[in-house]
């Protein structure tokens, strides 16, 4: 039986300032999130054998929640917390639109120029892809490049180079346009067009103008800088440690660095805390504590919806990511539906880990779940089973039993 710890005010205040690893099970938070929210988070992981999990949620610029449950490795009793470093994969991706909304926002590039306008070699095998695809292709994943280059996401020598020196040859997934298919090396030459444009690398980038500027003190760019501030994974105390489902037992995982040349499609680590400032400011319009980092108009642009025909692993994400919601819309680095009377915007990540974070930005509303589970599709949808019952539980709506929505009969 699984583990879970809720927080009582005076250690979510704790939370906040400090560190809640002293903090046990409690009396419930005043409000909404009480204990039947958490007995129905735990009855969500256990249902799906997640061994921890973290969690944060921000309305109207005020924390609703921040904690965790379970523990932080298969076997152990630390229980995690806010500031559990946890990474995030694809959670990256709309991160990495925030970037480039900023850098339009600059004059310094545009969403519909040619990707030769700043990489003037750039080169796809299909030769109207090569002349024409933009950054609106990119982060929309509608350039039908290819899904993943050969050697797979954690291959260590892929730089920047050689992503796109082996994209030139690598084949197309279908027309160009056709249709959304997922590219993690499109990410890449997104984040190249960064480096070229700013004189600094994606990394530095993001360090310095995204988490920088929003005082995302626990936040790194990749998993190489965590170690350099914080040591050797294995060595960190409070890390969601990825857990894989062995023998029919749940057990220690690996941990695998991401490549220079997918960070800009998944190489955030991050905290569930840290999490709370960058929602506030995507549901907030760009602006947080009055000041403004994006333009309204950057943002709702990378937002809306581009296009609903998908295929490969874009087929997976519209399956867990609301079941309820008949239509699944797609636009840079965001998928978005509606649901509860409401348009919510959103982004998964697996691998080491399953991750989402989602937007509503009509309610002001941000929700980040994190979990160490790494069970593939089955985690993703736990993780989206507890986002949808935080986006209920933040808007007071009755709960609903998402392990049955999420069931394959309801499917």
């Amino acid at each position: 039986m699984l583990r879970s710890i809720g927080l009582d005010y005076r250690c979510l205040l704790v939370t906040l300032a400090l560190s809640v690893s002293g903090c046990g099970p409690s009396e419930p938070i005043p409000g909404t999130f009480d204990a039947d929210f958490e007995e129905e988070v735990s009855r969500i992981m256990s249902h799906w054998s997640a061994p921890g999990a973290v969690m944060s949620i921000v309305k109207d610029g005020e924390v609703l929640f921040l904690g965790g449950f379970g523990v932080t490795r298969p076997g152990g009793d630390q229980i995690p917390n806010g500031q559990t470093i946890v990474p995030v994969q694809s959670v990256t991706k709309p991160m990495t639109s925030l970037a480039v909304g900023m850098l339009v926002d600059d004059g310094l590039v545009t969403w519909d120029e040619p990707i030769r306008t700043y990489i003037p070699e750039f080169e796809a095998s299909d030769p109207l892809a090569s002349a024409q695809i933009n950054l609106r292709d990119l982060l929309s994943h509608r350039s039908v490049l290819a899904a993943i280059l050969p050697g797979g996401i954690f291959r260590s020598d892929l730089t920047n180079e050689v992503l796109l020196r082996e994209l030139a040859d690598a084949p197309m997934e279908s027309p160009f346009r056709d249709r959304l298919f997922y590219s993690q090396p499109g990410l890449g030459v997104v984040g190249e067009i960064i480096k070229r444009q700013t004189g600094s690398s994606w990394s530095d980038f993001m360090e310095e103008r995204v988490f920088g500027a929003l005082e995302m003190t626990s936040t790194f760019s990749n998993a190489r800088r965590m170690v350099e501030s914080l040591g050797d994974p294995s060595d960190i105390d409070n890390l969601l440690w990825p857990a894989v489902q062995q023998d029919g037992q749940v057990v220690e995982g690996r941990w695998r660095f991401i490549p220079e040349g997918y960070c800009p499609a998944g190489c955030v680590v991050t905290t569930a805390e840290d999490m709370i400032p960058l929602m506030d400011l995507l549901a907030n319009g760009g602006i947080r504590f009055g000041d403004r980092l994006v333009s309204e108009e950057s943002l709702q642009e990378a937002m809306k919806p581009h296009t609903v025909r998908s295929s490969g692993l874009i087929e997976l994400y519209v399956d867990m990511m609301s079941p309820t919601s008949p239509l699944i819309a797609f636009g840079m680095g965001w998928g978005s539906y509606e649901a509860f009377g409401h348009t919510v915007f959103e982004h998964p990540g697996s691998g080491r880990g399953s991750s989402v974070m989602a937007i509503v930005p009509e309610a002001r509303l941000g929700v980040f779940v994190s979990s160490n589970a790494t069970w593939t599709i089955e985690s993703d949808r736990m993780v989206s089973a507890l986002k949808l019952l935080a986006i209920e539980t933040a808007l007071g709506q009755p709960l609903s039993d998402w392990i049955s929505l999420f069931s394959t009969e309801s499917r």
